[in-house]
This record gives structure tokens, C-alpha cells and sequence, in this order.
């Protein structure tokens, strides 16, 4: 009979998984249009290396950062300025110009709300693990 001293962990860990998968699509209700970034988070978790992989849709990035200027493709911004009654050419003139605001989705480590979250679920026994852990990799950026 083997016994499996990281059981707790790995259930704490697909626990999370879970957890930031519904909080950023949560995140993401008032900015995403059409559906499709909140359709393409994925979470992997590798039990083994106790690892969580994130993976989103490739403008899951520029909605979080914004642009710089750039003249975007008409056809990809059609639709939403359609459907705020937008001339889609005037659209990309503006974001020529003027790049597109950020509407962030995405956490920072100094996120109060998402760690006050995650210490819920991890319990109160780690919150100081947590908070340890979260000061190191600021000052390692």
C-alpha cells in the first residue's frame, strides 16, 4: 500500500486550477465581445510537477496591456463596431492613431482581491507561505 504524501496538495491544486479558470473568465464579462478569449482559457495541471499551465486566445494580451498604435485589419474589428454602431474605418484610424486602451483580466501579484480569494480556498494555514511567496517574486522581477 502506498501512500501519497502530496494527495492534499494536488487536490489543493486542481481546486485552484479551477478556481483561476472561473475567476478570470469572471474577469473578462464586461470586455470580451465575442466570447471567444473566455472560450480559449485553458488550465493544465500536471499532478506530477505540481505545475498549473495557463493558455488563452493570442489578443487575451493586448485586451489586458492595450496597443501601441497600429492600423488593425478592418474585417477582424468589423463586428464590434457594428454592433456599437461604429464605422469600422473610423475605428481603425482611431486605433492608428491612438492605440487601444488596457482593460485588465489578467492578475498582478499585488492583486488584494484575487489573493484574499486564493487564501480562502488554500485555507488560513498558508497565509503567511503565501504572502512570503508573493514578496519574493516581486523583488526577483
Amino acid at each position: 500500500m502506498s501512500i501519497d504524501l502530496f494527495k492534499e496538495t494536488r487536490i489543493k491544486l486542481k481546486e485552484f486550477a479551477r478556481f483561476l479558470e472561473m475567476d478570470l473568465r469572471e474577469n473578462l464579462i464586461t470586455n470580451n465581445f465575442t466570447g471567444e478569449l473566455s472560450k480559449s482559457i485553458k488550465i493544465k495541471v500536471d499532478q506530477k510537477k505540481l505545475k498549473i499551465t495557463l493558455s488563452f486566445a493570442e489578443h487575451g494580451i493586448f485586451l489586458d496591456e492595450g496597443t501601441r498604435p497600429h492600423m488593425p485589419p478592418v474585417s477582424e474589428i468589423r463586428p464590434w463596431a457594428q454592433s456599437k454602431g461604429l464605422n469600422e474605418w473610423a475605428v481603425a484610424k482611431s486605433i492608428a492613431k491612438k492605440g487601444t486602451k488596457a482593460h485588465p483580466w489578467l492578475y498582478t501579484w499585488d492583486d488584494a482581491q484575487f489573493n484574499e480569494r486564493l487564501k480562502q480556498l488554500l485555507g488560513t494555514g498558508v497565509e503567511s507561505d503565501l504572502d512570503t511567496w508573493v514578496k519574493n517574486i516581486k523583488t526577483k522581477e
